[in-house]
């Protein structure tokens, strides 16, 4: 306990007041005192005083001892004892209004005296106790108030017990989720969350232990997020209580989306990989003999059909290939500045001459948009596919508006392929009033093979070719659709600062000559095939099925041969390692490398490394005979 030893004793009589002092001071006390209220006030102001016995009547004043006690109380914390001739019970709650440390009765022996002052020390010393309790308490409760609040983690506390209502909330409640304090105070997780997520919840919080869970959670407006919630037992105002921290996880959720579809697609390409370069060398001798054969038919004979027919079939199985190749990203881009509205405009006149009349066309297309960087053939597979989907909704009645615009991105958004950066987008929209998409189906369209359309009536590559051709573009789609509402597609792709360059036709004439030729391929229908084809042509042409036979064919006369042709996939060296092998021993040797699919070179990699052309399978006699010939006529000088 505090020891306390100043008392002020407030008496109008000197001689009861010095009587009182002598007994006080006798007893260990340091004694001031004052006749009249201004005196006390003085005394109060210039000394530190622990006590006051303050005497209710003090004479002339114009104030009695209780209204000076009133005066002294609005400044000063100073327990006040009455002491007085007045036994009357009204002077006593009088008194007691004021202060309630203690009334003693004038003339009271010296030892209740003594024991009322040391009461009321005591009686102080408690009070200011808890008056330290209740600042502490304050104060903590205004740091947990503020901290609360301050967490921008939406936070939320419900009773365990029926009807399960909010006790507490932070202020990111109120700014996630729309409602007012006084709204949310009156509602329960169920009206958050749906209600057999809740219902799991209230059974797990039987446990009493600390709980870990996602949920769906929906804002005032309806809107859905995506949250983890760390929800722990505590007891809140008395009552077994939860306290929820949530976090929303909306775009974790939506990246894990974007990621499984990108897995998806990654398996698929790792599939067409796989069996691309089989089916190319398959398609590779179908068109190629088809080829030997035209040239043993008649004109306008019925083997002249079938063949044309074996050839269309090829077209459309290579065109197959690449369609598989392009939505996993392993089909090469050759990317120029483009501007998009020729293309576009090539594509609505295509369509045109395709569609039903009863399919009415608006275009909107603005002149001044900037170039992009894109292979200008597949933009144009992006657009017809989108387009015949349009048609095929819209079942050859309605309006097929297309159009063009550019667009400033101030800050990255959320599209179907994850997230598209700032920057200067052309936009390109495709909008139809058709039957529309729901949720669901929207959420499938871009994966391989998935369509709404009947069996036989669709492959269900479409949209994944679409995916996968702005996905390698650095592009994003948005899609908007309701069932009856019709289907918009907005097609984000990134300006580029380079310039539009023209393109020159050069007539292409198929000739042969006479030159040798070493053509290596491990596939022996291929090489008997070419070598027939080649030798039409007037070349020499020896053929091997073993790249390592073939490179020590190669080293032991380098210089009968005018240009090499091999495939890239092959047991023993690859077509690209032979390649390299073949120039350190002759840097002039004109190679040309072809391959029906790899995921270990490119057109860069192949030219970067001395080779002269690279050219994809399935190729036709012209076109491999028209790349035998520019390579052998380039002039090329080796320093």
């Amino acid at each position: 306990m505090t020891e306390y030893k100043t008392i002020l004793i407030v008496d109008d009589e000197m001689i009861i007041a010095m009587n009182e002092a002598i007994m006080l001071e006798r007893n260990g006390y340091n004694v001031i005192t004052a006749v009249n209220a201004e005196k006390a006030l003085k005394a109060v102001g210039e000394n530190t005083v622990d006590l006051i016995l303050m005497d209710i009547d003090l004479g002339l004043e114009e104030m009695d001892g209780i209204e000076v006690a009133r005066l002294i109380l609005k400044n000063y914390n100073i327990p006040i004892v009455f002491i007085s001739s007045h036994t009357e019970r009204e002077v006593v709650e009088k008194t007691e209004k004021i202060t309630s440390y203690g009334y003693i009765i004038k003339g009271s022996v010296e030892a209740i005296q003594l024991t009322s002052i040391k009461m009321a020390f005591r009686l102080f010393e408690a009070n200011v106790r808890e008056k330290e309790k209740e600042k502490k308490l304050q104060e903590s409760l205004e740091r947990y108030q503020t901290l609360f609040d301050d967490l921008a983690d939406p936070v939320l506390i419900f009773m365990d017990e029926f009807p399960n209502t909010f006790l507490d909330c932070n202020h990111a409640v109120i700014e996630k989720y729309g409602y007012t304090r006084e709204e949310i105070l009156k509602m329960n997780p169920n009206s958050l969350q749906p209600t057999d997520s809740f219902e799991d919840m209230l059974v797990n919080i039987q446990s009493g232990k600390p709980l870990f869970y996602e949920a769906e959670h929906f804002d005032k407006n309806g809107r859905k997020y995506f949250v983890d919630i760390h929800s722990r037992p505590i007891k809140y105002k008395g009552m077994n209580s939860h306290i929820n921290i949530i976090r929303d996880i909306t775009k974790r959720k939506n990246l894990e989306k974007h990621i499984r579809q990108s897995e998806k697609m990654e398996s698929i390409g790792h599939l067409a990989g796989g069996i691309a370069h089989d089916f190319n060398n398959l398609l590779t001798v179908i068109i190629g003999y088809a080829a030997l054969s035209q040239n043993l038919t008649t004109q306008g004979s019925r083997l002249e059909k079938y063949i044309k027919h074996i050839f269309n079939t090829g077209e459309k199985a290579k065109e197959l290939v690449n369609q598989i190749l392009t939505f996993s990203r392993q089909n090469p881009d050759i990317r120029s500045a483009i501007l998009l509205k020729p293309v576009i405009d090539d594509i609505v006149q295509l369509l045109r001459a395709s569609i039903p009349s009863s399919i009415e066309f608006r275009l909107d297309l603005s002149e001044d948009t900037k170039p992009v960087l894109a292979d200008s053939t597949k933009i144009h597979e992006v657009l017809l596919n989108l387009c015949t989907n349009a048609v095929n909704a819209m079942k050859e009645i309605g309006e097929l508006e297309i159009t063009l615009r550019e667009k400033m991105i101030e800050e990255e958004f959320e599209g179907r392929i994850g997230l598209c950066k700032a920057g200067l987008y052309s936009v390109i929209s495709i909008i139809d009033d058709g039957s529309g998409m729901d949720e669901d189906v929207l959420t499938h369209i871009f994966e391989p093979f998935f369509t709404t359309m009947e069996v036989g009536k669709g492959t269900g590559l479409g949209l994944a070719v679409v995916f996968g051709i702005v996905q390698s573009h650095e592009g994003n789609i948005l899609v908007k659709s309701e069932p009856g509402k019709g289907t918009e597609f907005q097609i984000f792709l990134p300006k580029t600062d380079e310039r539009v360059l023209e393109e020159e036709e050069e007539e292409k004439i198929v000739t042969g000559g006479n030159e040798h030729i070493l053509f290596v391929d491990d596939e022996q229908d291929i090489s008997i095939m070419f070598k027939e084809i080649l030798s039409n042509l007037g070349y020499q042409v020896t053929v091997y099925s073993e790249s390592l036979k073939a490179f020590e064919s190669f080293k032991n006369g380098s210089d009968q041969f005018d240009i090499v042709i091999t495939d890239q996939t092959m047991p023993g060296l690859t077509g690209f390692e032979l390649s390299k092998k073949m120039l350190q021993l002759k840097p002039d040797i004109p190679i040309i490398l072809c391959t029906g699919f790899s995921n270990l070179i490119d057109e860069k990699k192949v030219l970067d490394a001395g080779i002269r052309k690279f050219i994809m399978k399935p190729y036709d006699m012209n076109e491999l005979a028209i790349a035998i010939r520019s390579t052998l006529d380039e002039k090329t000088i080796v320093v």
